[in-house]
């Protein structure tokens, strides 16, 4: 393949102190900007032979498209008194495609004392479809589909004589095909955050902040979903924008209904995905003697909410795979932290890290069932669950150490998953086999040393 993609962009501003006020100097800048982008990305796969040779042979990705984008912006900084300082900026963006848009933010940081801060933004803001978006070529990807969300009267079509399961109505892979639309719409969004940072000394530091996302008409693959338990109830392989496509006969039970091999659709814009969460952070370092520093910093965030509706139907993604399409079976986990300790020597530092990532359900709600009903769990052959309802937790830790021989010259020494934890067992996710590369891809890679060097001159 040769792909070619071009971005020529210039940009001026100018900012200058207007006036003082009693917290400092009022501050104001503004901006123009321009840019040209163009994509051509064709497929290694065109397919000229027929749609149907895209699953036999590469399943290429393709996409084109070219536009112009002017923009203006502004910003002001006002400290109106010493514990009270404002801020709003904005911008305007012009797109050749037909989009245009302007983006507030505000934001206000209030000190009543000198140990306490609180902050607080509102913003509004949008984003134009993607080439990708709208001009990409078909593109599939596949899915497990488990026994588990297929009808029972569809597998009875499908028993030996025995009453067990033939091989026909196994778990399995459904291609999703997903295509461009050169009819979308520019997602808007609308952004809060309020929190507070608490120094209690000049060595501690804690800090949490809220924030609340909704995206409108938010930019996603079509639900497949509704389409499959249509075909299972009626047979039809046309619903709500989506066109299923039947796998072969099975040979020993012919009479039976087919199963899927792929279904299609297009990206379209959702009616809303709204997400909300706390993050947490508190550091502090301390000074042991003369020659020894110890500093410790944790992070965590905790989902409150990912939700996506579609047509005015509810998807619920916390602690569980959804959104299964979008994240490769990836998921939602509800909690994510860091912990990092590091005792600095002055001539070199030692440093751990731990990382935590919050165990899930086997559910997902873009692809059918309840969040919480393990309707995803792993299954035999005969449709009986080989894992339990959760994919497990996980914690891995990392090490570094640095030596500075000089000012010029420096050693350093990483390991990575220190303790060699292997990676939770995920036998439903797609992204790779058998387990989720998001949260457990040093797992699966091992414990691993780096030694070096870095030199200045």
């Amino acid at each position: 393949n040769k792909s070619k993609t071009q971005l020529y962009q210039g940009q001026a501003s100018v900012s200058k102190d207007v006036f003082d006020l009693p917290g400092g100097p009022l501050q104001v800048a503004v901006g123009v900007a321009a840019r040209y982008e163009s994509l051509n990305n064709p497929s290694g796969n065109p397919d000229y032979d027929g749609q149907t040779e895209r699953y036999f042979r590469l399943n290429a990705f393709g996409a084109k498209g070219h536009r112009d984008v002017e923009s203006a912006y502004f910003e002001v900084n006002a400290p109106v008194i010493d514990q009270l300082e404002l801020n709003a900026a904005g911008r305007f963006d012009h797109y050749s495609t037909g989009q245009d848009n302007f983006s507030p933010k505000f934001g206000a940081k209030f000190k009543p004392f000198r140990q306490l801060m609180i902050r607080s933004t509102y913003s509004r803001g949008f984003r134009v479809p993607s080439f990708a978006e709208m001009g990409a070529l078909p593109t599939t990807g596949y899915v497990t589909q488990s026994l588990g969300t297929m009808p029972a009267e569809f597998l009875a079509q499908h028993q030996n004589p025995d009453g067990s399961n033939n091989t026909y109505v196994t778990s399995y892979s459904i291609g999703q095909t997903t295509v461009g639309n050169p009819d979308l719409k520019a997602e808007k969004s609308r952004n809060l955050t309020l929190g507070a940072v608490f120094t209690p000394t000049n060595n501690l530091s804690f800090s949490v902040d809220y924030y609340n996302i909704k995206k409108t008409r938010a930019i996603t693959s079509v639900n497949f979903s509704g389409a499959i338990a249509n075909y299972y109830a009626t047979g039809e392989t046309s619903f709500d924008g989506v066109t299923v496509i039947p796998d072969e006969v099975d040979q020993a039970n012919p009479t039976g209904q087919r199963r899927i091999a792929f279904v299609q659709g297009s990206f379209i814009n959702a009616d809303t995905i709204k997400t909300s969460g706390i993050d947490f952070n508190a550091t502090g370092k301390f000074r042991l003697n003369d020659n020894i520093t110890f500093s410790t910093s944790i992070d965590a965030t905790y989902v409150i909410k990912l939700n996506t509706v579609i047509d005015g139907v509810t998807q619920h993604y916390v602690d569980t795979l959804g959104n299964f399409n979008l994240t490769a079976g990836s998921g939602t986990q509800q909690w994510r932290g860091s912990w990092q300790n590091t005792l600095d020597f002055g001539k070199g530092s030692i440093s751990a890290t731990a990382y935590y990532t919050d165990g899930y359900n086997y559910s997902a709600e873009d692809q059918g069932g309840v969040a919480g009903d393990c309707s995803l769990v792993p299954t035999n052959y005969d449709g009986d669950a080989y894992q339990g309802c959760r994919v497990k937790s996980y914690i891995s830790v990392d090490m570094t150490g640095t030596i500075k021989v000089n000012d010029q010259f420096e050693l350093y020494a990483n390991i990575m998953n220190v303790f060699n934890n292997k990676p939770p067992i995920d036998a439903t996710t797609y992204g790779a086999y058998l387990y989720n590369p998001v949260v457990g891809e040093s797992g699966i890679i091992g414990r691993a040393f780096r030694i070096g060097a870095k030199a200045s001159f």
